[in-house]
């Protein structure tokens, strides 16, 4: 549901003549597989944005008119553990693109899970979310997951307009 979401939205945006970037945070890949871009083993991924070997612009593929993808790979899967100890790792996305001008209207972020069902979420800094939720009848664990990451995306942008209002 999640992918199908991001890439059926980011087309639908890309339609209307928006530009559109989707970053694949998923180590399965399927964002960049659904917008027709091969994975190459050794070629560039979001793993290394997020690990500052490359930046998004060095691995930003063209998919389509006005879309574009920074693909995933199976590299992606140790970026967890790798950056576990790092402090800022939720920014690393967000001081990726405050570093380089970028001429997206919209950039979507698909992310993967971990095989305990938790949302690999690497960006506390977004302004909008859209999830689609797996049916519960499926994937009963998913539920409780959920509650606390929409806690926690509630406490961000209550803090957000906090300091946006000069509280």
């Amino acid at each position: 549901g999640k992918t199908t979401t991001s890439v059926n939205l980011a087309a639908a945006l890309a339609s209307i003549g928006k530009t559109v970037c989707v970053i694949d945070m998923d180590p399965q890949a399927h964002a960049t597989l659904h917008l027709g871009v091969a994975t190459v083993p050794g070629e560039p991924s979001i793993y290394n944005v997020l690990t500052g070997t490359k930046t998004i612009r060095e691995v930003c593929r063209q998919a389509g008119e006005n879309l574009y993808v920074v693909g995933s790979d199976i590299d992606l899967a140790a970026a967890e553990v790798e950056l576990a100890g790092v402090v800022g790792r939720e920014l690393i996305l967000r001081d990726q693109f405050a570093l380089e001008e970028l001429p997206f209207d919209y950039v979507i972020i698909d992310c993967g899970e971990t095989p305990r069902g938790e949302l690999l979420v690497f960006e506390a800094d977004t302004c909008g979310i859209v999830h689609d939720m797996d049916p519960e009848d499926i994937y009963p664990y998913k539920k409780s997951q959920m509650h606390k990451v929409f806690a926690a995306f509630q406490a961000m942008l209550a803090d957000c307009a906090a300091r946006a209002s000069g509280a």
